[in-house]
Parts: structure tokens; sequence; C-alpha cells
């Protein structure tokens, strides 16, 4: 039996926890369990489904618990590179960045002006493409007020 099956058959969220597991076992035993009266087949289908649910939660939690000890050991040299970096910079780089800087900042306005004026003489609408499922970006031109 697939993961899938298994999810679909005990109606749980596919990022299940191991708690919902647990809770979502007790519920389909008490209701599903032979000495019950129910079909006997459908339990062996549920035990096989909760023996697959298990397998897959710890091996996903041993493959999570890897990722992060080589996240955090990857976030550690990240750290000690960028530490290292800056010990080795001299200050006449920082010297540079006003001036590097400043012309940037102040070309700012007359790039964001020409934005606005656009914005005053078209309408923008966002549409999703049924065929392609990519947005469409759609500008009509606003009527000219006469003054």
């Amino acid at each position: 039996m697939t993961k899938d099956e298994a999810v679909l058959l005990f109606n749980i969220n596919p990022f299940y926890t191991e708690e919902e597991l647990k809770e979502r076992w007790h519920f389909l035993v008490k209701h599903h369990h032979p000495d019950l009266g129910h079909n006997q087949e459908f339990f062996k289908r549920l035990l096989d489904a909760h023996q697959t649910l298990k397998k897959h939660r710890e091996n996903y939690s041993a493959k999570q618990e890897w990722f992060d000890f080589v996240s955090r050991e990857n976030r550690r040299e990240i750290y000690k590179t960028k530490i290292y970096n800056a010990e080795e910079r001299t200050p006449t780089e920082f010297y540079w960045y006003p001036f590097l800087i400043i012309p940037v900042l102040m070309g700012l306005p007359f790039m964001t002006s020409n934005y606005h004026h656009l914005q005053q003489l078209y309408y923008i609408q966002l549409k999703v493409s049924a065929a392609s499922g990519k947005i469409l970006y759609v500008l009509t031109q606003k009527p000219v007020n006469p003054l």
C-alpha cells in the first residue's frame, strides 16, 4: 500500500504529525474492530495502512533531523566566512560607499515620478490566463478630463 492510499483510507492530512496519526488510529480501531462485528478484511487494510504511515513518518522524521543538522552546520560555516571576510576588509572600502549610494538615491525620485505619471494615465488590471495560468497585465487608458 502506498502512502497516498493510506492517507485516503485514514482520511488524514498528508502532512500529519505522530499525534494526529495516533488519534486517528484509535478512532478507527474503536469503530472498525472485527470483535464489534465489522469486516475483517477492511481491518487488515487499516493495519497495513497504519504500518505504512507509521514507517513513512519515522523515515520523514529521520530525514528532517538530518536536514536540520546539515542546515545548522551550513549556517555556522556561512557565519564564520562572513566574520572572516569582514576582518579582511580595509577601511578604504567603506570610504567609497557614500559616493556609490548617494547618486542612486538621488535618481530614485525621477524614476518613481515616471511610474506615478503612467499610473495616472492608465488603469492596471491583473488577470490570470486560463490556458497558461500566468498573470497578465492589462493596461487601459483612462478617459481624458476636459478642463
